[in-house]
């Protein structure tokens, strides 16, 4: 037997103060971010996303947060109960598409 012990996925929570982090970004420049983009985020919820209290944010959210911290939105996705990361990396895919129509609009002149 062997002393490893098995890896832990960090939670949604750790995985947002993770990608904050490296972007040097706080809770309020996530928020101003993510109303930049079109993602309405009210005055509190912001911080309870990064304390914890939310742990299933939308997927509007979802996009808005892997662009304005510049992260794979896959980071944000939960693996399955078997372990599996197959849907939630499959489903990076639709979510990516809501980022793109998010943030391209008509051309301006």
């Amino acid at each position: 037997m062997s002393d490893v012990e098995p890896l832990r996925v960090p939670d949604f929570t750790e995985r947002l103060l993770l990608a904050a982090d490296e972007a040097r970004m706080n809770a309020a420049q996530v928020r101003d971010g993510l109303r930049a983009i079109g993602v309405e985020t009210g005055e509190k919820s912001i911080y309870k996303l990064f304390n914890g209290t939310i742990k299933n944010p939308t997927t509007a959210t979802l996009a808005g947060l892997g662009k304005v911290l510049g992260t794979d939105v896959r980071w944000f996705c939960e693996p399955d109960d078997d372990g599996s990361l197959y849907r939630a990396l499959s489903s990076h895919w639709a979510l990516q598409r809501r980022v793109d129509d998010m943030t391209e609009g008509p051309e301006r002149d």
